[in-house]
């Protein structure tokens, strides 16, 4: 199917792209549709583009490419809820917002999208236990600083 997107202009998707994110994100909850969009020279960033509203993307990263040690625990009813059978199915993202006038990358910690590699189904959870600090300084493009953690 063809999309037209405001940030990537139109678009070819294959039904297999799809991620359904049950509940959609928060404050964006009446949106389901996604795909995961790779931009050359963006680094390990990637775009969360809905299908649904062609203005609307989010940048995305691997919390583990700037905490190695990232570990996020979901319940098994969690787990059922989007169909996950094996940790080895699961990819998991964190939203980047740039705080205003700085270099500072702001990451949403506490509210890690997980997907099902599996069967494209995806939910937006909450990490009442996150130790992780939510702030990444960028020293130059393709560097980062880790500040707290």
């Amino acid at each position: 199917m063809q999309y037209s997107t405001s940030r990537f202009g139109d678009i070819e998707v294959n039904e297999e792209q799809v991620i359904r994110i049950e509940g959609g994100l928060f404050g964006f909850t009446n949106l389901s549709k996604y795909i995961i969009i790779h931009q050359r020279g963006q680094g390990s960033f990637v775009w969360l583009q809905s299908l649904e509203r062609p203005e609307l993307a989010f940048p995305l990263i691997d919390p583990h490419l700037v905490y190695p040690d990232y570990l996020l625990e979901i319940s098994r009813e969690e787990a059922d809820e989007i169909g996950i059978e094996d940790e080895d199915d699961v990819k998991i993202f964190v939203l980047v917002a740039i705080k205003a006038g700085s270099r500072q990358l702001q990451l949403n910690m506490q509210g890690p999208l997980i997907i099902n590699q599996k069967n494209s189904l995806a939910m937006q959870f909450v990490d009442h236990h996150c130790l992780y600090s939510g702030e990444v300084e960028l020293e130059s493009p393709g560097e980062k600083q880790v500040n707290g953690g």
